[in-house]
């Protein structure tokens, strides 16, 4: 038999290497005793499962006491060597029978715990024993634990065991040992009687208190006097505020004083708590804004208003977190105090005015909008906005009425304020009052006021909305279809029909049928509609035909289908491409087969394109069987028009994991035109982002291999490498044929980049084809060398850039307008969204009275260039772009023209307003050519990537050194690579979660499908950063969380607004701190609790801000760049306020209409 108490070096690392539990055996000889059954087990730890570790915890517990004791004697002191194994199958059986076993069981643990801890004689031993009975132990233990307390070498741990039993019995036994203890001992002790709150022993520790030096004791002591709630220990702490004890700062006095209040006021003593506070306050002793802050946050707890005049005081104090913290504060008093607070507020200036209307706004007996009126007029941005905040929570007609009338007069740039604060107006009387100034003079007032109830949904005013599709104001117009795409029923769309064939305008004509496809096929019952569109069809006038036909997809059925085939075969060229156009947009599959009819057997090539694409889009979005979807698919590939058509087809089957959707795509590798994009094709079939691919082709080695040389993502190439078959080559050696495996598998070399020429610049434009180019790529053609706008839109470089040298010639024609945008996305305007240096014909007649920020060069709106260095229309200019950070520099055929630090403009009146170009700040982007509807000629296009400018405010330094790895216990949500993970936010009214939850799986799915393209189209992932342009809607995880701990990295740019939504509810706040002085972090849609941030800890726009949000059944606690900024508030269910938070839900990054930045996104399920 083996030694019973030592266990081999070599035993033990041989019990590691194999981690094999011989379950089986260990229960077939149950008879064993102890030792026999301790040998057995103890070589599976650290078992290789769970379930193998529990069984043995099981059977050890099986055995009683003497089996757990000795197992413990196995324990070692950590100089002996390695007992790892048994350390941790003790540590398991302790936490197994804390959580999962009966009373007997774990009183049996606690017994040969406290057994082998009183034989011990080494401190390691001790120590790890104390620490295991710290899960098991209760009151029945105290005795066997207490003797541990006035042992220098335990007393720290059974003083925690004594925490964890508390009560009474644990309270009067630390009470006890300390009147024996010494040395560290004492301070232990201490400890243990201020985490339990206990008030047995004041008087001792005060003397004790008096008669040391020792900081470490003092401020033990003062710690546990603080959490007493004694009077007699407060008395002791006030008494030292000043002079402090000798080893304690004068600060750490008053954080326990206001200790000692929160202590107080937690035990109901809200008046003794609020009377300290309120001493500390009026005497300005404390110097530390976040102490202010805790004081007014005590005072308040109160709820008394003879509180008030202190409060009040602290309004004017010179941090705003505390003027936050005190309006806060005063809202929730008690007591008819409006009228005392409007009075203060007629003499009250500056921030302590706003602070005041803050709180005002907030109590439920204010409702004086002409006071909110009045300060809506105020010099002090701070007024205006609390002005504005004041009215949009009254949200009363009186209030909507106020807002409306100040509109009419205010600068442009407030109206935009005004505009979201109405929007969130929801109050019927107020809904009534909107709609009352659709009939305005002021088109501004009638826009707004279509805007706020289409944000409503207030379907019962689109009645007097319809009449404004005929508007005299181009804006109002637009809201006005706006409103109608989504408020309109079958009767308004139908009125908007008969109102389309009245008239003559083609412009009125495109918005109606526009808002027909988008608001009909919501509706359920749209026959009506579809036989009015159908008899239109029918007309005999082309013109009106063919714009009814146009709408036949958005009211879909059979006779709609049955008129658009009809029209298809007319004799009539454009009803026939009308009828065959609509068939292509049809949203049922049932137009599947004639779609792929015609574009096997028209003769016109564009109507064959036109219907194939149609087809292709159809098997993608349908939910056909694999098979008949790879069988369409097949005869897709035969039809198709051209190079681009196979390519949509290529697109569709990459979405399959079938393996014959791979051997479709084979022979296509044959292909010049097209066999890079078949080979990247064929990889992320085998390859899907969660790695479970469908089987290889067997028979198609050769080919795959092939494929694998083409293929150029790395990460892509590297992964299908590992999926294929070892391919092995003939090599002929003194002319005998060897078969050997290469060294280097065929695939296994990199995708040839362009090459460099002397100088380190890279070719963007192979001189043949748009090849590396995105967007109008038919706008633009590649020509004799050169690319050719011909005029078309924009154009843009496939790969993003953060800091280069971009060279290029370009021609101009006569009066030609173009530009280069930089750092842009490849959506959206590039003048606002990334920065546009403009190309311009200086010298046209038509461009004389431009302003000088629009000439040739200029960051367009905000840097004028300087002129004169452009050569005449028709001859080559050569120009360089250096863009190094911050610093964006133009050369115009060897002149500097623009040579700017963008981290050092301000606002000037001879520039745009510079919160409208939040693309000025992006870190990268695409680089492309903007058309502007004119002829433009460019060549010799290259580029050389400089390295990361440090210390720019645009440099790409801080975004790539700014990722992480997630911290020890966390998981990351973001890989900073791609959207995998993540999906987009459905459409209103399903982004509310109660809403979305009732959908069927079909109609959710199709409304996940929308939402995920609306996702791509505005979220990107840029430099290891989710990149939102502002556009779209907000992007969220695609995994539902229930308690978890969050850490995310987030930046803004001037006027930003967004949130975290937890379990897919609003909202972690995050704003501009300039503009909302109260700060982020935030629960800003609670009502009955906590809304606001304790301090603000915002770091200035531009710079990276932190999150860490820990979310446990409703309570949320919010650090803020390592601050305590809401600590375990109930976060409320805004979607139903009568129910809590929902238990589980996803994490949403929120979109609120500007330019956002986040990374670093880890999480850790608790």
């Amino acid at each position: 038999m083996k030694n019973t108490k030592t266990i081999s070096l070599a035993t033990t690392l041989l019990v590691l290497a194999a981690f094999v539990f011989n379950g089986n055996a260990a229960q077939n000889e149950t008879a064993k005793r102890p030792v026999e059954e301790i040998d057995a087990i103890i070589t599976s730890f650290p078992a290789d499962t769970y379930d193998k570790a529990e069984a043995a915890y099981k059977q050890i517990l099986k055995g009683g006491s003497e089996t757990v004791k000795e197992l413990c004697s196995r324990v070692a002191p950590l100089s002996a060597g390695n007992d790892v194994p048994v350390r941790f199958a003790v540590h398991g059986v302790v936490n197994y029978a804390a959580k999962h076993s009966s009373g007997k069981e774990r009183r049996a643990v606690a017994l040969a715990l406290e057994e082998t801890l009183n034989a011990a004689t080494n401190d390691d031993i001790k120590d790890f024993m104390l620490e295991q009975l710290r899960f098991v132990a209760d009151k029945s233990d105290i005795p066997a634990i207490s003797k541990h307390l006035l042992t220098a070498s335990t007393a720290s741990r059974a003083a925690i065991i004594m925490v964890n039993i508390g009560g009474r019995d644990g309270e009067k036994a630390l009470s006890e040992a300390l009147t024996k203890a010494e040395g560290i001992c004492v301070t232990a002790i201490i400890k243990a009687l201020g985490d339990v709150g206990s008030t047995a022993c004041i008087s001792e520790c005060i003397a004790r208190l008096n008669a040391t030096t020792d900081p470490v004791l003092q401020r033990t002591i003062v710690y546990t006097l603080s959490r007493s709630g004694s009077l007699e220990a407060g008395k002791a702490i006030k008494s030292r505020l000043s002079p402090a004890p000798s080893g304690i700062h004068a600060e750490e006095m008053i954080s326990a004083y206001l200790d000692f209040a929160e202590h107080l006021s937690a035990k109901g003593k809200d008046k003794e708590a609020a009377s300290i506070a309120a001493e500390l306050v009026s005497k300005k002793t404390i110097a530390n804004a976040s102490a202010r802050c805790r004081a007014v946050a005590i005072l308040g707890a109160d709820k008394d208003s003879s509180t008030l005049p202190v409060l009040i005081a602290a309004l004017d104090d010179p941090d705003h977190s505390v003027r936050a913290q005190a309006a806060l504060q005063i809202a929730g008093l008690k007591g008819k105090i409006t009228k005392e607070l409007i009075a203060v507020v007629q003499n009250a200036k500056g921030n302590q005015r706003a602070a005041l209307l803050d709180t005002l706004s907030r109590r439920s007996d204010f409702k004086d909008t002409a006071l909110l009126g009045d300060a809506l007029k105020a010099d002090e941005l701070s007024v205006r906005i609390a002005a504005l905040e004041g009215l949009r929570r009254i949200g009363n007609a009186d209030a909507a009425r106020t807002l409306f009338t100040f509109m009419e007069k205010c600068a442009e740039e407030d109206r935009t304020d005004i505009q979201v604060a109405l929007k969130r107006f929801s109050d019927k009387s107020a809904l009534a009052e909107v709609a009352s100034k659709l009939c305005s003079n002021s088109p501004v007032v009638r826009e707004v006021a279509v805007l706020v109830l289409t944000e409503q949904r207030a379907k019962s005013y689109i009645k007097e909305v319809l009449p404004l599709t005929a508007d005299t104001d181009e804006k109002v117009v637009r809201a006005a279809f706006g409103a109608l795409a989504v408020m309109a029923g079958e009767q308004e769309l139908s009125e908007l029909v008969s109102s389309a064939l009245k008239s003559e305008n083609n412009q009125y004509r495109k918005s109606v049928a526009d808002t027909v496809a988008s608001a009909a096929p919501r509706l359920n019952d749209k026959a009506k509609l579809a036989q009015q569109l159908i008899s239109v069809a029918k007309d005999s006038d082309a013109a009106r035909s063919i714009w009814a036909i146009s709408m036949l997809p958005a009211v879909a059925g059979t006779t709609a289908l049955a008129e658009a085939i009809s029209a298809s075969s007319s004799t009539d060229a454009g009803k026939r491409e009308a009828g065959i156009r609509a068939l292509a947009a049809w949203p049922e599959v049932s137009a599947l087969p004639i779609l792929m009819d015609i574009s096997a057997k028209s003769e016109a090539k564009n109507i064959r394109v036109i219907a194939f694409r149609g087809a292709v889009r159809l098997v993608r979005e349908s939910d056909l069987p694999a098979n008949k979807r790879l069988e369409t698919y097949s005869q897709a590939i035969k039809a198709a028009p051209g190079a681009d058509e196979i390519r949509l087809v290529l697109s569709g089957l990459s979405e399959m994991r079938a393996t014959g959707a791979m051997e479709l795509i084979i022979p296509l590798l044959e292909r010049e035109d097209i066999r890079q994009e078949a080979a990247m094709a064929i990889a992320r079939i085998a390859c899907p982002k969660d790695g479970s691919g469908p089987a290889l082709p067997s028979d198609k080695g050769t080919e795959l291999h092939k494929a694998c040389e083409m293929i150029k993502d790395k990460d892509l190439k590297a992964k299908f490498l590992k999926r294929l078959p070892k391919q092995t080559s003939s090599v002929s050696m003194n002319n005998t044929a060897v078969s050997e495996a290469p060294k280097t598998p065929p695939c296994a070399s990199t995708a040839e980049s362009p090459k460099t020429d002397a100088d380190g610049f890279s070719p963007l434009f192979n001189g043949k084809d748009l090849t590396g180019w995105i967007g109008d790529t038919k706008g633009y053609i590649a020509e004799d060398g050169k690319i050719v706008c011909k005029p078309g839109g924009n154009l843009y470089t496939a790969k993003q850039y953060a800091n280069f040298i971009f060279k290029f010639e370009f021609k101009l024609t006569p009066g030609a307008n173009n530009g280069l945008g930089i750092r842009t996305p490849s959506s959206g305007n590039s003048a606002y969204q990334g920065m546009e240096l403009q190309i311009l014909d200086d010298s046209a007649d038509k461009y004389k009275t431009l302003q000088p920020y629009q000439y040739h060069g200029s960051i367009y709106g905000i840097v004028p260039s300087k002129r004169g260095h452009q050569k005449p229309v028709g001859e080559w200019n050569r120009e360089e772009v250096i863009a190094d950070g911050s610093k964006i520099k133009v050369i115009l055929n060897g002149t500097i023209i623009i040579d700017a630090d963008l981290s050092k403009i301000t606002q000037t009146d001879k520039m745009h307003d510079l919160k409208k170009h939040p693309g000025l700040h992006n870190p990268s982007g695409h680089i492309g050519f903007l058309g502007h509807g004119s002829v433009v000629e460019f060549r010799n296009i290259a580029i050389k990537e400089l390295a990361t400018t440090t210390g720019s405010s645009t440099s790409s330094s801080a975004e790539t050194n700014g990722s992480q790895q997630p911290p020890s216990g966390f998981t990351a949500i973001f890989n900073g690579k791609d959207l995998a993970g993540w999906k987009g936010l459905l459409a209103g009214p399903n982004d509310n979660p109660i809403k979305r939850g009732a959908l069927s799986a079909e109609a959710l799915e199709k409304a996940q499908t929308v939402a995920d393209e609306n996702m791509r189209s505005h979220w990107k992932v840029e430099n290891g950063m989710f990149v939102f342009d502002g556009k779209g809607r907000s992007i969220c995880t695609m995994k539902d969380y229930k308690d978890f701990e969050m850490l995310v990295d987030w930046k803004i740019l001037a006027n930003g607004d967004s949130g975290i939504y937890l379990r897919g509810s609003p909202q972690v706040q995050i704003w501009d701190a300039a503009k909302h002085p109260e700060g982020s972090g935030g629960l800003y849609n609670n009502q009955r609790n906590p809304n606001k941030p304790s301090i603000c800890a915002d770091k200035p726009v531009g710079e990276w801000n932190t999150f860490r949000i820990r979310m446990i059944g409703e309570k949320v606690t919010v650090h803020l760049n390592d601050k305590l900024v809401l600590d375990n508030v109930v976060m409320e269910n805004y979607w139903d306020r009568k129910q809590p938070i929902f238990p589980s839900g996803q994490i949403e990054l929120q979109n609120h209409g500007n330019t956002l930045y986040f990374r670093n996104i880890f999480i850790k399920e608790l």
